[in-house]
């Protein structure tokens, strides 16, 4: 790996030794992805990935079954204003 390339899991802890008080938001398809790999990851991130209160956001997820996950309950889809999806 050269100087320019990172892992991920680099970049996720850089981004993260930046902040004091985050937890990750994601949309089901990412929250699938991440919960996938990272639970049984061994590497020198997966204890903070794994640790970090994690919400995800989904219509049709009903279960948020990796350590530190929550749903963000959506009632209503509304799209923002301005989107041109907002009539």
């Amino acid at each position: 790996m050269t100087e320019k390339e990172i892992s991920c899991g680099e970049c996720f802890c850089r981004w993260v030794s930046r902040v004091t008080a985050w937890a990750p938001i994601m949309g089901r398809v990412t929250y699938e992805q991440m919960a996938a790999h990272w639970p049984s990851a061994t590497d020198e991130y997966a204890a903070l990935v794994n640790g970090t209160p994690k919400v995800v956001f989904s219509k049709t997820l009903r279960n948020a079954g990796w350590a530190g996950s929550r749903l963000g309950l959506i009632d209503e889809y509304r799209p923002a204003a301005g989107t041109g999806q907002d009539q």
